[in-house]
């Protein structure tokens, strides 16, 4: 039994072997017979050519990038087409020429469609704005690129014309890209700078005292202010630097208001300062109106520096001093006009018919000096009346002398100061003190 089985093996391997023979020829021939062109007519090479000239067609006067795009879209399957006919085909020397022509076309619209896509990518990475500069960036690079893809096309090509255009048009984009780069690079750097004197301003502002120290803080906001203000909306950081503006705006204002209080003060005090040596330099000349009027403004803008602030400080201390000075020029001012009051009241008395007196006026005291011309008459009159026994004669000279001597004690009074009597030869014969 094993024998048989035996001997019926390399029977079967053999014809197992066989059949598999004619199934490789059988699926080889199946496999030939369906490649393209293979036999009869081939419909790849035509419809090849059919794309072929479609792509030619579009190419004659190109209308837009899409169709030139199109073209090389029919170029690439034309070739794709030839490329798939196997060279033991009948038809493969054919497909062979019209494979170099095409593929040589292709070539010479390659460069226009790079700089094509190129263009459209660049197109596609600024839909959305505004660009941050990564982007711009890469967006100025592909723009370059396009340019430089159009620039290859010789001036005798066909499509030169087409490409002239196109590069003309991208190189206003490439400009815009570049100038929309420059915007948002200065946006960054002025919010750079708004960030770096905020931390300046705060820091100067938690120490400041004198308005000069005011002033630089309200000087670090204003730096401040302006580099956020100047950021352009098209930028990707606006909405950044107007919510820092928005959320710094009250440490400004505060800023503000401290600077305008402490630039008050300092400007009050400086004038209290400046009138106050005008009233000085006015008593040096005992010009007391003037004294009076200078030292009243003085202690006014004394008066009117905020408290507060630091030149309050100066200025408080400085408030009783000046009412003292004031309240001395008005004393001052008063004597002299009473003392004005009296030598006009001594002009009206001593310039009669006859001159009774001339007169010398001080603080101190009021001297006047009897002229003799004036007491030699008074002499002279008492005489002859009393010679003729002229009893109204001598009634007259008596009222006459004591109308002159009350005339004295008035001036006196009003004036407050003594008036002292002298006869011509300089003789103190008489002082009237005035009333208490």
């Amino acid at each position: 039994m094993l024998k048989t089985e035996t001997l019926k093996k390399p029977w079967f391997i053999a014809v197992a072997a066989g059949a598999g023979f004619y199934l490789l020829i059988f699926l080889s021939t199946v496999f030939v017979m369906t490649r393209p062109c293979a036999v009869g007519k081939c419909k790849e090479i035509s419809q090849a050519k059919k794309l072929a000239e479609r792509s030619q067609a579009i190419l004659q006067q190109p209308r837009s990038e899409k169709e030139i795009i199109a073209a090389r879209q029919h170029l690439e399957e034309s070739l794709e087409l030839l490329e798939s006919i196997p060279q033991w085909s009948y038809h493969s020397v054919r497909a062979e020429k019209l494979l170099k022509l095409y593929q040589f076309r292709k070539e010479k619209i390659e460069n226009l469609v790079t700089g094509l896509e190129l263009g459209k990518k660049a197109v596609s990475l600024t839909v959305k704005s505004p660009l941050p500069v990564s982007q711009l960036l890469e967006t100025k690079q592909v723009w370059t690129r396009a340019i430089a893809a159009l620039e290859k096309i010789p001036n005798n090509s066909e499509f030169h014309s087409f490409a002239s255009l196109k590069i003309n048009q991208y190189q206003q984009n490439l400009d815009t890209t570049n100038e929309q780069l420059r915007i948002e690079n200065k946006a960054l750097e002025s919010l750079a700078s708004a960030k770096k004197y905020a931390q300046i301003a705060q820091t100067n502002q938690n120490k400041a005292q004198y308005f000069k120290d005011w002033d630089l803080v309200f000087s670090n906001w204003q730096t401040v202010v302006i580099n956020l203000e100047q950021i352009p909306q098209t930028t990707t950081v606006y909405e950044e630097a107007r919510q820092l503006l928005e959320n710094l705006e009250p440490q400004i204002n505060s800023a503000g208001e401290y600077r305008e209080i402490e630039q008050l003060a300092t400007n009050n005090y400086n004038e209290a300062i400046r009138i106050a040596k005008l009233a000085k330099d006015a008593e040096g000349n005992k010009r007391w109106s003037e004294a009076v009027y200078y030292w009243r403004n003085a202690l006014n803008y004394l008066e009117k520096v905020p408290q507060n602030t630091f030149q309050y400080r100066k200025a408080k201390p400085a408030i009783a001093p000046y009412k003292y000075a004031l309240d001395r020029a008005q004393f001052q001012l008063h004597v002299a006009l009473r003392l004005k009051q009296a030598g006009k009241d001594l002009e009206k008395t001593c310039s009669q018919d006859t001159i009774v007196c001339n007169y010398t006026i001080n603080e101190d005291a009021i001297k006047v000096h009897l002229t003799s011309d004036y007491m030699g008459q008074v002499q002279q009159t008492a005489l002859q009346a009393k010679q003729v026994e002229d009893i109204r004669g001598q009634v007259n000279v008596i009222e006459h002398i004591f109308s002159l001597e009350t005339a004295l004690k008035t001036i006196t009074n009003n004036a407050g100061v003594r008036v002292e009597i002298y006869n011509p030869e300089d003789v103190l014969i008489l002082t009237y003190a005035p009333r208490k």
